[in-house]
């Protein structure tokens, strides 16, 4: 008995190396970072082409880069920044949604954007990327603006900052100038009508940072975005320090 004991355990011993050794001969989809790191650029691509991972499809970005595809790259990084970019955009819509009617329901925008901190790191430095990299995505108005908006936050947070909603802090920010309506197409009959709405981020330093939340079309919400970011104001305060918040900014064609 004790000899059959001896051959089962030898026989799991043999199917276990036998598939240890099978799976080393691929490359795992975690372990496309780890060769990146390493300096196999093209096994690291073959690890990460099929990824949906925010951080690996980074990543295999930069593997195509160090491989000098400079297209392949572009399309991961913009996909990375994207994909970042929605997750972030979702939590803040659902805590705009909370406290749409000054409720304070929910968790605070501040714990939402650290939690998301990681997140926010690498749709940020993608973002980078795809400026650098000159990508179609970074072609157009409304992802731009969305990756300046972006890198802002990513910047804050990692100086160990909060970004806070206005019914946290102890002073709302304040607008001391602001045009928020546009009434150069009166008398024109093909006007533009409706508002564009953005995301305000009302920095500790006194600048604004704008990131477009819902559209009338890319050519007004330029148009909107340019006039906006004229808007001065103070920022909200904590006791008496200034501090950063989040709020949503309106603009409307009249």
């Amino acid at each position: 008995m004790r000899t059959d004991a001896l051959r089962v355990l030898l026989f799991v011993g043999i199917v276990f190396a036998a598939a240890t050794s099978s799976a080393a001969q691929v490359p795992s989809v975690r372990g496309g970072v780890h060769l990146y790191k390493n300096g196999d650029y093209k096994a690291a691509v073959k690890a990460l082409e099929d990824s949906n991972d925010l951080e690996e499809i980074l990543y295999l970005g930069l593997a195509y880069e160090k491989l000098g595809k400079k297209n392949s790259a572009g399309k991961a990084f913009d996909r990375a920044f994207k994909k970042g970019y929605h997750l972030v955009e979702e939590a803040i819509r659902d805590w705009l949604k909370e406290n749409r009617d000054g409720g304070l329901s929910g968790t605070n925008l501040s714990v939402r954007l650290k939690s998301l901190a990681s997140t926010i790191s690498v749709a940020s430095e993608s973002a980078t990327h795809s400026y650098d990299l000159k990508t179609p995505t970074m072609e157009t108005f409304e992802w731009t603006a969305k990756g300046r908006f972006l890198e802002e936050v990513d910047r804050i947070l990692k100086k160990g900052e909060f970004i806070y909603g206005q019914e946290e802090v102890d002073t709302p920010a304040k607008v001391i100038s602001s045009s928020a309506t546009y009434t150069g197409y009166y008398g024109n009959p093909n006007a533009p009508t409706g508002s564009v709405v953005f995301l305000a981020l009302l920095a500790s330093n006194g600048e604004i940072f704008l990131a477009p939340l819902d559209l009338l079309d890319s050519d007004r919400a330029d148009h909107a975005y340019v006039i906006m970011m004229r808007t001065t104001f103070t920022p909200a305060k904590i006791g008496e320090k200034p501090v950063t918040t989040l709020a949503k900014a309106i603009f409307k064609y009249i």
